[in-house]
């Protein structure tokens, strides 16, 4: 159920961002800010086998999850993070992945900090940490099958020269975009929402492209 969920959010969350960027800001000093527990991170990766239709996929998902999870172990200091946060059970890392995801897809359309409802679970998470602040990443993306690629890719080279004035459109082989929110618990509201530029052409399995992205999320904030 919570998959099936993630798959909606997560298709909504990517066609309304596409165009979006940027860093919002509350009124907290980034220099109060150190040491900062961070959640799970929140990836999901679909896969386009036939025309434009994203299915959630295990693997990719998996791979990306494991890349951003090494991200932030090997450069915590940078990033000013200290322990991950660990859930006492499935089902409470469930509520803070769905909240988490919904918090982000909401101010990835609001595009502002204003009246942000905080999540329930990660306030007590984090409090139960006895912090103030928790940083949670999330990443989306998708990747299309090298036969779906190729097949859209010779449609629209087709179709271009058909029409008078229709220049196609571009087929993306992949897509892929990063969000880092910075929860405050004693204001109850965010410190920070980063979001990547656009949806950069590479794959979300991308370790070294992902890792930029992030970088440069932080760069602009600290």
């Amino acid at each position: 159920m919570i998959r099936k969920l993630l798959y909606f959010l997560g298709l909504v969350f990517m066609l309304s961002s596409c165009y979006k960027a940027g860093i919002l800001t509350s009124s907290v000093h980034p220099n109060e800010i150190k040491y900062i527990p961070y959640f799970e991170p929140v990836v999901y990766v679909n896969y386009i086998r036939e025309k434009s239709i994203m299915e959630y996929d295990d693997s990719l998902s998996a791979i990306s999850y494991y890349n951003v999870d090494s991200i932030l172990t090997a450069k915590s200091s940078k990033y000013r993070l200290s322990e991950k946060i660990i859930a006492n059970n499935e089902q409470e890392q469930e509520k803070l992945d769905t909240e988490i995801f919904s918090l982000v897809e909401s101010l990835a359309k609001r595009n502002t900090l204003s009246n942000v409802v905080f999540p329930p679970t990660v306030k007590k998470v984090i409090k139960r940490s006895n912090k103030r602040f928790g940083l949670a990443l999330v990443e989306v993306g998708y990747i299309r099958s090298d036969f779906n690629y190729i097949g859209k890719s010779f449609k629209e080279a087709l179709l271009a020269p058909s029409y008078t004035g229709y220049y196609g459109n571009y087929v993306y082989k992949a897509r892929t975009k990063v969000y880092v929110v910075i929860f405050d618990t004693l204001h109850d509201n965010l410190a920070l929402y980063g979001e990547s530029l656009g949806m950069d052409l590479i794959e979300p399995t991308n370790s070294r492209a992902v890792t930029k992205k992030i970088n440069k999320i932080f760069r602009v904030y600290y």
